[in-house]
């Protein structure tokens, strides 16, 4: 009987923490919390502990932002402050703010977090995909970051080529009038994404993002800006570094497309890229913004349009291909 009480104490605490730090509604977080509690996720602290990519796989209904309110609100505990206080956390700067950096999400196999690809060109030319733009536009990203920074592996592409999509999503939302940064919504010039003391890295196109050093071999993940603002907005007395990690990248593309879909296309933009690779070695990645935005998604225009699918058609992706030079 007592341990009755007990889980349903710990699923009303699981519940309190889901409707109200993460503004989730009731009917949702019911089954989030009740997944929670079956894994022994019992306390906030517990739930603090694991990375992103546990929690996607035991609550694989919360998106991305979802899950980082989720982690945000129970890496806020006392005993969570307290421990990275005794550990002397390095920190960085942004605008005068202190952020300090926590390793929560350590680096993972890049053989994990490979994308499937097709290369079958029948196949390819053939499929058709409901999709919207964001996941076209970050698979694009990879993909050419793939090209451009071969030794850096999976892990990073897939964490840059977020970093770079989000960049591209904020400057959109803030033409159409969806913006939430208080300082770009009115018009601060001044206002940096970027914290001082981080490197940027040239993502996609003409698009830079701030990078952060992840492991000893496995190169630079994109830091999560929407994150870090969040933490400014709301006023968190100890705001950390964030960052994207790339498992939940790819967990987010597969949902996108569907395991199959994202390999066909994911081959479509690789055959795409060898192509011109082979004519322009040293420029070709200067066109590849230029491919995205004519296959990218026919969308309703403005807010109406904001994560609309649509269709895009890989053979589309194939004809942007260009055929060697004679004799070469």
């Amino acid at each position: 009987m007592s341990n009755g009480n007990n889980t349903a104490s710990s699923l009303n605490n699981i519940l309190r923490l889901l409707t109200t730090s993460c503004k989730l509604p009731l009917a949702d977080s019911l089954p989030v919390a009740s997944s929670l509690v079956k894994s022994g996720l019992t306390r906030a602290e517990l739930i603090g502990a694991k990375s992103q990519e546990e929690l996607q796989e035991i609550c694989p209904s919360l998106n991305q932002q979802q899950l980082n309110k989720l982690r945000t609100a129970c890496s806020s505990s006392p005993r969570k402050r307290a421990a990275t206080a005794s550990t002397g956390s390095p920190s960085v700067t942004k605008r005068g703010r202190k952020y300090a950096v926590k390793d929560k999400d350590a680096p993972i196999s890049d053989a994990e977090l490979e994308l499937p690809i097709v290369l079958d060109e029948k196949l390819i030319e053939k499929t058709v995909v409901s999709v919207n733009r964001a996941p076209l536009m970050m698979l694009f990203a990879a993909s050419v970051l793939k090209h451009q920074y071969p030794t850096y592996g999976a892990g990073s592409h897939l964490s840059l080529a977020s970093a770079a999509a989000a960049s591209a999503a904020r400057a959109k939302a803030k033409s159409i009038g969806l913006s939430r940064s208080t300082t770009r919504a009115n018009g601060d010039e001044e206002a940096k994404e970027v914290p001082e003391g981080y490197r940027t890295l040239r993502a996609f196109g003409t698009i830079d993002v701030a990078i952060i050093r992840r492991g000893d071999n496995e190169g630079y993940w994109g830091l999560d800006i929407d994150a870090m603002e969040k933490q400014a907005e709301t006023g968190s007395p100890e705001p950390e570094v964030k960052w994207i990690h790339p498992a939940q990248v790819r967990a987010y593309l597969v949902r996108s497309f569907g395991e199959k879909d994202l390999g066909i296309v994911s081959g479509a933009i690789e055959l795409l890229i060898r192509s011109w690779e082979q004519r322009e070695p040293e420029s070709w990645s200067q066109r590849a913004w230029g491919w995205y935005m004519r296959v990218r998604p026919e969308i309703a225009f403005g807010r109406d349009g904001w994560g609309q699918r649509a269709t895009v058609s890989c053979k589309d992706i194939l004809n942007l291909r260009v055929m060697p030079e004679a004799g070469t």
